[in-house]
């Protein structure tokens, strides 16, 4: 097979084995033919796998055989220090730039995220020793998520959803007992016996690290030992 090798010094430099076309540099990069979508448009039967830079909407583009497709450019971003800490530190799926509170940041307006499926029997399958604690995976035996704690325990253990979550009057969560969500309510908890409500238990240090709080954040201040919410930039006690 004929092989040909570009090389910025050494017009007898020999080519990859592999390759038809190898170009070879330490100084410079390569240049993709620079189209307006009006030309990449008008390009006469585009071969299959054709690559441009449309310089319209600063995409790369290639041609599937029938269609023009955009190359996204923010399917996986690594912040630059990934494992480390302090801020940019995280893997963002369908953004530019992670939130620097999250290790993995999710983004999309039409899709969800998609847990393993996994049987009863291939759950309990999964080999001795590769169960970590947190673990999750969707069962599709029960069609529920479940997470590994030292134990597979079901996350909707104790907990029914009301069937029109999101709108109307039923449009709420109901934990500890089954029925129905009071209509004024998005979360009713409802205990089966003597138990209360444990809100998130932080102290100074973990409170101050939060993030850009929402108006109305509420936690448990274990160094004040008070209940403390947040409003216009700082916190309050109750």
């Amino acid at each position: 097979m004929a092989q040909t090798v570009i090389h910025e010094t050494d017009p007898l430099a020999t080519p990859n084995a592999k390759s038809a076309l190898d170009v070879q540099s330490t100084t410079k990069g390569i240049l993709i033919p620079n189209l307006s979508t009006s030309q990449m448009s008008s390009l006469p039967s585009p071969a299959t796998g054709l690559l441009i830079y449309c310089r319209t909407d600063g995409y790369f583009n290639y041609f599937n055989g029938t269609n023009w497709v955009k190359i996204a450019r923010t399917l996986v971003t690594v912040a630059s220090n990934p494992g480390g800490s302090g801020t940019d530190q995280g893997v963002g799926i369908g953004l530019d730039d992670p939130d620097n509170s999250a290790l993995l940041h999710v983004n999309a307006n039409n899709k969800g995220l998609l847990l393993p499926r996994l049987t009863t029997a291939n759950r309990d399958a999964i080999a001795a020793g590769g169960t970590e604690i947190g673990m999750l995976v969707y069962n599709t035996t029960t069609n529920l998520i479940n997470y590994y704690n030292g134990a597979w325990t079901a996350t909707t253990a104790g907990a029914t959803t009301a069937p029109n979550l999101g709108a109307g009057t039923a449009a709420g969560v109901l934990i500890g007992q089954s029925g129905t969500v009071d209509a004024s309510a998005k979360l009713e908890i409802k205990p089966t016996g003597n138990q209360g409500f444990l809100i998130p238990r932080l102290t100074d240090i973990l409170r101050d690290a939060i993030p850009t709080p929402a108006e109305g954040l509420l936690l448990y201040n274990t160094d004040a030992n008070q209940v403390q919410y947040y409003v216009a930039g700082s916190w309050y006690s109750w």
